[in-house]
């Protein structure tokens, strides 16, 4: 490089004269992400206008219009071609926009500001609705319709802010700011609206009681602002050559390096994943973050207005130099465990597989696709590229005109394809069985993977299709959870097969940010996790809702896609949850029962994009993608345990020998009931009091009793005295309410049932007596003073009755008191035969341990008739 074009520096020495150059030229121009992949757009101008275009927008039906300084307006089809000039304007148009589509059929307006202080609204073949010629004094700078299409706010050169009806009737002034006000947005709750003027920003509520937020934004005029109803972030450009990033509150996010000229547009992306920002000359696709995925130098002048579809796929820009351009989005990458699909042109899709031929087993099970599976691929369209989605079997991709479903097996092979009925999809989700479409013509549409439609979920709380996105929409097999667009505290539960109620609404306490479902094949045990605006995490049943606190200060949360595993990052450390269900069976264990990992090399504002096999990855703030690892023993026990082959789960959890390893044992063995192999985990875990609570547990000879017992160790004594009403056993009933001092309901029960004229009154009121003179108090319920005053305690009569119920409980029951079940005859076997240090054994000890096995084939069969053919390879199970 010639160096002779830059000032020689007051230093001598040549480094430091290198890096002064180095950063000038940063200084000249933005810095681009260091990201492996970077998306990026795909430019095409239109020279239709023979003057300065002003505004410009998008139809539902994804049709562009334009107007200009030439007094025309013109049309442009789907792929950008021009049609037609719709309509000539009486004045010089200043600003356009177009009323969002809230139905299939409703009839869709556009609004025209002019340099006069007049906006007219117009329909799509030009014919004039509606004329207001006084709206403002001076030119109408901006209008926006809100995102319902309800209303219409318009700013002026006058510096007035008005809010209109969708009929062009006059509602209120809301402020007046001395100053013109060049750009405006709706707030995401359509409560409240934010304008520039000068130097500040600010968000006026519509309320007149409510206080108005206002911040100095930029240190020149401010130009352009966009808010969008998905992430709630607003970004500004102005005068100053810089855009930044705000949240809802005024505090800044992200200031981007100055540019060469003025910002003279923003907009955001309809799923808030990225933004645009247009300059003279220039063209700028930026992240969320901030930072810069793609700058492209075009010949347009100055960028007066910039306007994206529904869908996101596309964007128009209206130049300066009357240059209509329409810049085509491409670079996206979605990512499901091993599989990649990158869109790479505008009609194509690349699909590739990295990653190992061992690298995880079938996705059935919740492992990966390996690159043996999948041969890269190359897939072209007819139509333009809308969205795509890699599920763990299937690659869904969608188009402007169809929906094509490809199976991932030895190479990308169409599986069905469908026509799509209109509209824009701004949104595609899939299940393991399912997948769901959300378009701005049809709504939300559930669909098989053969292509077979399902149900179209319909309820009041659903949000529109321009308003769902990943964190307020999730997808199960049978299951749909969505945060309500009523009430944002809320969370509704629809059925994926007839689109009615799944279960009763869960109402949070304050605003919902994320829900998500378990993967799980269990409908019975299917969960979900609530994030709230708090950073705050919790789980709940989806039937029976008891929210419990898993974590606080949580940045994003991941189910496992094959079990119900849970991943977060909190306080820049990766967490995973091996069994989160554990809150529900013991909350003592939870902390045994998951790992922490360092994620500080993540950086903030990190988000896990895929939960498979033993691998998260994770997005880092530059788009870059990094893998985390995690431990696949409690994967494989996991797996062991819903198959139900318990002697497999204990001969790994001692070949491994780790604490969440017997951890996770014991609280599914509690949870299945398995209480035999819950003592040994117990043991294991030297949780002496635990292990004697499940052997009493154990001895008790009814399998109604061993199951309210179970239910009292979980916390529910409610339930636990349930079971034993609902089995007759009565007596073990009061019984338990006197163990928990729960006295007056337990005189209640004894007052209530009496069996064939035995009553278990007089052995209440002893036992009560009993307590009383162990702490040296005396009676004052009137209750029992009442009761006490009829009833005598004869403690021989009680002991007769209490060894009668043993023995009525007994003869009752199948099972012998203190019998071993096979299971547990198994698992004691087969100790001896499991290495417990695999690490470092020497040649003799292996000897050893095939005598061992060899010795235990009677075990081995009995292990086979008690959990259907189990076998235990060490090499092929337990690859790490």
């Amino acid at each position: 490089e010639d160096l002779s074009r830059y000032p020689r520096p007051l230093v001598s020495d040549r480094g430091a004269f290198l890096s002064h150059i180095r950063l000038s030229s940063v200084s000249e121009d933005l810095k681009l992400s260091s990201a492996a992949h970077l998306m990026r757009f795909k430019v095409t101008l239109r020279d239709k206008h023979t003057d300065a275009v002003t505004g410009l927008g998008w139809s539902a039906q994804n049709e562009l219009y334009t107007v200009g300084d030439d007094k025309a307006m013109f049309h442009f089809d789907v792929h950008g071609e021009f049609k037609r000039k719709v309509c000539e304007a009486e004045h010089y148009p200043t600003s356009f926009c177009w009323a969002p589509a809230t139905g299939p059929n409703m009839a869709q307006n556009c609004v025209i500001g002019y340099s006069n202080g007049m906006y007219q609204l117009v329909s799509k073949n030009g014919k004039i609705e509606r004329k207001v010629t006084t709206a403002h004094k001076g030119a109408v700078l901006t209008c926006r319709f809100n995102h319902d299409g309800t209303a219409l706010m318009t700013g002026g050169e006058d510096g007035f802010v008005k809010k209109w009806s969708k009929t062009g009737n006059l509602q209120s002034k809301l402020c007046h700011t001395g100053r013109a006000v060049y750009s405006l947005a709706w707030s995401p709750n359509k409560q409240s609206v934010l304008y520039c003027s000068d130097k500040f920003l600010t968000i006026k509520p519509l309320s007149p009681s409510a206080k108005e937020v206002k911040w100095k934004a930029h240190d020149a005029v401010v130009l352009c602002v966009d808010w969008n109803p998905i992430n709630d972030l607003i970004v500004s450009g102005g005068e100053d050559c810089r855009y930044k990033i705000w949240d809802s509150f005024g505090r800044m996010i992200y200031d981007s390096t100055p540019l060469h000229l003025p910002l003279t547009s923003v907009a955001w992306a309809p799923s808030g994943d990225v933004l645009a920002a247009g300059s003279f000359d220039r063209l700028l696709l930026c992240d969320r973050h901030g930072w810069v995925h793609s700058s492209h130098q075009i010949k347009t002048g100055s960028i007066y207005a910039l306007s994206w579809t529904d869908d996101g796929s596309q964007l128009g820009l209206a130049g300066a130099s009357g240059t209509v351009g329409i810049a085509q989005k491409i670079g996206q990458k979605r990512v499901c465990g091993v599989v990649h699909a990158e869109v790479k042109d505008v009609r194509l899709v690349h699909v590739t597989a990295i990653g190992d031929e061992k690298a995880g087993g079938t996705a059935a099970d919740g492992g990966e696709l390996s690159e043996a599976l999948l041969r890269p691929e190359e897939l072209e369209f007819s139509d333009r590229v809308v969205e795509v989605s890699v599920g763990q079997t299937h690659l869904v991709v969608v188009t402007l005109s169809a929906c094509y479903v490809y199976t991932c097996g030895s190479s990308c092979t169409v599986h069905h394809k469908f026509a799509l009925a209109g509209g824009a999809v701004t949104l595609v989700l899939q299940a393991r069985d399912i997948f769901l479409l959300a378009s701005t013509n049809k709504g939300v549409q559930i669909f098989s993977h053969d292509g077979q439609l399902r149900c179209s979920p319909r309820s009041p709380g659903l949000p529109l299709a321009r308003f769902l996105k990943h964190s307020n929409l999730s997808l199960a097999d049978d299951v749909l959870a969505a945060v309500s667009r009523a009430n944002p505290n809320q969370v509704i539960f629809l059925d994926t097969k007839k689109g009615t109620p799944y279960a009763e609404p869960y109402t949070h306490p304050i605003p919902i940010a994320q829900v998500a479902l378990s993967q799980g094949r269990m409908s019975s045990e299917r969960k979900a996790v609530i994030l709230d605006t708090n950073h705050d995490l919790y789980i709940t049943r989806i039937h029976r809702p008891q929210p419990v606190k898993l974590g606080t200060m949580i940045d994003t949360v991941r189910w496992h896609s094959g079990f119900d595993v849970l991943a977060c990052v909190s306080h820049q450390r990766l967490v995973v949850w091996y069994y989160p269900h554990v809150v529900y069976v013991d909350k003592d264990l939870l902390p045994k029962t998951q790992i922490s990992i360092d994620a500080a090399h993540f950086g903030k504002q990190s988000e896990i994009i895929d939960f498979q096999g033993s691998s998260c990855t994770i997005q880092r703030a530059d788009g870059s993608l990094q893998s985390a690892p995690v431990s696949s023993f409690p994967l494989t026990l996991v797996q062991y345990a819903t198959k139900n082959k318990w002697a497999q789960c204990t001969r790994l959890c001692r070949f491994a020998n780790q604490t969440v390893l017997w951890a996770c044992l014991a609280a599914i063995a509690v949870d299945r009931k398995q209480l035999e192999v819950a003592a040994v985990a117990f043991a294991a875990l030297d949780e002496v009091d635990k292990l004697e609570m499940v052997q009493s547990i154990i001895a008790i000879p009814s399998s109604e009793a061993q199951r309210a017992e179970l239910l009292l160790y979980q916390r529910r004594p409610d339930a636990a005295e349930q079971v034993l009403l609902g089995a007759g056993l009565t007596y073990r009933a009061i019984m338990t309410n006197v163990r928990m001092f729960r006295w007056r309901r337990a005189l209640d029960l004894a007052t209530k049932y009496h069996k064939k004229g035995i009553s278990h009154v007089d052995t209440v009121l002893g036992h009560r007596a009993r307590h009383l003179k162990a702490f040296a108090k005396t009676e004052t319920d009137p209750k029992f003073l009442q009761i006490a005053s009829k009833v005598a305690v004869d403690w021989s009569k009680i002991q007769a009755k209490e060894k009668q119920e043993r023995t009525n409980e007994l003869k009752q029951s199948s099972r012998k008191p203190g019998e071993k079940s096979v299971i547990l005859k198994v698992i004691l076997d087969t100790q001896a035969s499991t290495s417990v240090e695999p690490v470092g054994e020497t040649e003799s000890d292996s000897k050893a341990d095939g005598a061992s096995l060899d010795g235990g084939a009677a075990e081995e069969k009995k292990a086979k008739e008690a959990d259907g053919e189990l076998t235990f390879d060490q090499d092929n199970d337990l690859t790490m």
